[in-house]
């Protein structure tokens, strides 16, 4: 690992440092490193003790667990300025998932210990993150009730617009997602034949563009439209 060089207009968006001055900031992150991962590498897996927290400052990561029937599961994404995985834990806690990056990523670094420290020393730090992992619960029961609720086109536009705010990347007009049309499934809770069926749609009535891995949204409008129907 290295020490710290990355572009620090990340911090005016991560919802960690919300609230604290920025000479708390730089106090907090002298205790960090940052790492590369490359793209498709695995950061840790389920069970693995948690002894590092991680802030991604560039890159997407997904959350997965396994079903019982052996199946992965992307519980959700990370973009650039969240904190992957869950921010907090008690003294000998594992990993209750497994993170893997999605393209090349960097992450800022601190020893677990390091971290819990820097908690104590500035209170607002545990208020974001009490309030971080509050908004992804949060959005893991609206995601749950999507999926107990809605039919598959909604879901894939609900997934499509909220993957496009979070990671999203603005090229000529248009938002690209490095994501395949499984991964979207997963996201999703849609078979992967039913994803390919209703993108192909989508594609003819200019709504998407498929690419090998790479999902272009062209119109977000029609797709907040299929997400009411």
């Amino acid at each position: 690992m290295s020490k710290i060089e990355f572009d620090y207009s990340i911090l005016e968006s991560c919802e960690l440092f919300a609230g604290i001055p920025s000479s708390i900031q730089m106090d907090v992150m002298a205790s960090a490193n940052t790492r590369s991962f490359l793209r498709r590498e695995v950061m840790f897996f389920t069970g693995d003790p948690i002894v590092k927290v991680l802030l991604l400052v560039e890159g997407c990561v997904k959350i997965t667990q396994l079903s019982e029937k052996g199946n992965e599961v992307i519980l959700r994404l990370h973009g650039p300025g969240e904190i992957v995985g869950m921010p907090d834990w008690m003294p000998g806690d594992v990993h209750s998932s497994t993170a893997q990056t999605l393209q090349a990523s960097r992450v800022l670094v601190w020893e677990a210990q390091a971290f819990q420290s820097a908690k104590e020393r500035f209170p607002q730090l545990q208020r974001n993150v009490n309030e971080i992992i509050e908004r992804t619960l949060n959005r893991l029961e609206r995601r749950y009730c999507q999926v107990s609720t809605a039919t598959a086109a909604p879901r894939l536009a609900h997934g499509l617009v909220h993957m496009v705010e979070q990671v999203g990347h603005k090229v000529n007009g248009h938002f690209e997602l490095s994501i395949s049309q499984e991964e979207l499934g997963q996201i999703t809770a849609v078979s992967t034949f039913e994803v390919s069926r209703v993108l192909g749609r989508w594609e003819r009535e200019g709504l998407v563009r498929l690419r090998r891995e790479v999902i272009e949204v062209r119109s977000i409008p029609r797709l907040l439209s299929v997400c009411g129907k």
